[in-house]
């Protein structure tokens, strides 16, 4: 079957790490980002930054998704700097023109997306090294600093893992078609396995990002477009949900390879809808494993204890992974919510997680056989 790429779902060549020449203005505004926004003047300077147009951009995707990136950043920045008191409706011209262009060339909304903010923001301290937690830095931020250097970089070590993932995933899903249950076992447990670690990095998140900093320098800036004006362009007021680990396709390819299915409501709706935000070929990888036949009713009739069991312990892990990421999401979100007067029920990027982590996690846990 095709998947993301040789690296999963993260980029098969390392994020670029700058513009060049014709913008070096966005390299250097958004280098500047976190002082400006320390000093309360990010919105008045990306308004000075002059319209550059998009057509020197060099013709390779990693130069086009470094641009994004980029006016992504500084577009929000100039929407939610004032989020305190409320967010700004509109985004200066000179982010706004050549960020709408962009998004049409490349047939994306205009919003800063898990994507962006994950997947392509980050790189390797050693050219050598894994793309993994000690070798790995975002290339942009908002205000910057160790805790939010931190979540971003777990979430790429996360999704750095998809790479064994998807091999696994495509290596059980031979292994039933050949009717090999031993292999097939054999990669049940290495999948395991592999969930365990991400469990392990999801959990060290609390080592080096405090929920209260979190909460009030990272979470604000992750928020959607809500009629949000395009000064300078034709674009209609745009309405997105911001950048959420909710658009990342790793969980909903495992729930598609393990047959998990969620009751269809309000909440799988919306989460189906994300996917628009996921790159086309996550999108795509997604739908083809939704596509293919159950893997869990095909072992319900093999009727094989040692699979049964090594299939339940999958589907018990993927419930831990939830059960760990609720935890997170309360400690981060909703008891910071109450400290500081609000109520917490919308997650990063306006997610409703409370509701849909609780509903997955118990979803999940009733699909062991």
């Amino acid at each position: 079957m095709s998947y993301a790429g040789i690296n999963g779902f993260i980029p098969e060549d390392d994020p670029i790490l700058e513009l060049g020449h014709d913008y070096l203005d966005w390299d250097i505004a958004v280098s500047e980002l976190p002082y400006w926004l320390s000093a309360g003047v990010a919105r008045k300077k990306i308004k000075k930054i002059k319209v550059i147009n998009i057509n020197n951009l060099k013709d390779s995707k990693g130069y086009y998704e470094r641009a994004f990136l980029v006016l992504s950043v500084l577009a929000h920045a100039a929407i939610h700097e004032s989020w305190r008191d409320g967010s700004a409706q509109s985004i200066p011209k000179s982010i706004a023109k050549p960020w709408s262009e962009l998004s049409k060339y490349l047939n994306r909304s205009p919003v800063l997306t898990y994507s962006s903010h994950g997947l392509n923001n980050w790189r390797r301290l050693d050219q050598s090294g894994d793309i993994e937690l000690g070798n790995i830095v975002p290339l942009c931020g908002f205000y910057g600093g160790l805790d939010e250097s931190w979540f971003i970089s777990t979430h790429v070590d996360i999704e750095a893992k998809s790479r064994l993932l998807t091999k696994y995933i495509s290596e059980s899903i031979s292994a039933k078609e050949q009717g090999n249950i031993d292999l097939l076992i054999s990669n049940l447990y290495l999948f395991n396995q592999l969930i365990k670690i991400m469990i392990e990095v999801l959990i060290s998140i609390r080592r080096h990002c405090e929920p209260d900093i979190f909460y009030q320098r990272v979470q604000p800036f992750m928020k959607g477009l809500d009629n949000v004006v395009f000064e300078g362009t034709s674009l209609p007021p745009q309405t997105h949900p911001g950048g959420s680990g909710a658009q990342s396709a790793i969980m909903p390819a495992i729930d598609a390879f393990l047959g998990i299915k969620h009751e269809q409501d309000y909440l799988s709706h919306y989460l189906r809808s994300l996917r628009a935000y996921m790159p086309r070929l996550h999108k795509e990888y997604v739908s083809e494993l939704e596509r293919m036949d159950s893997l869990r009713e095909w072992i319900k009739v093999v009727r094989s204890k040692p699979l049964t069991d090594a299939y339940n312990k999958c589907v018990a892990r993927v419930a831990e992974f939830r059960g760990e990421h609720m935890k997170i999401s309360i400690d981060y979100i909703h008891k910071p919510a109450e400290k500081f007067n609000n109520d917490g029920k919308l997650g990063t990027g306006g997610s409703p997680y409370m509701e849909y982590l609780k509903k997955h996690k118990k979803e999940t846990i009733m699909h062991c056989l």
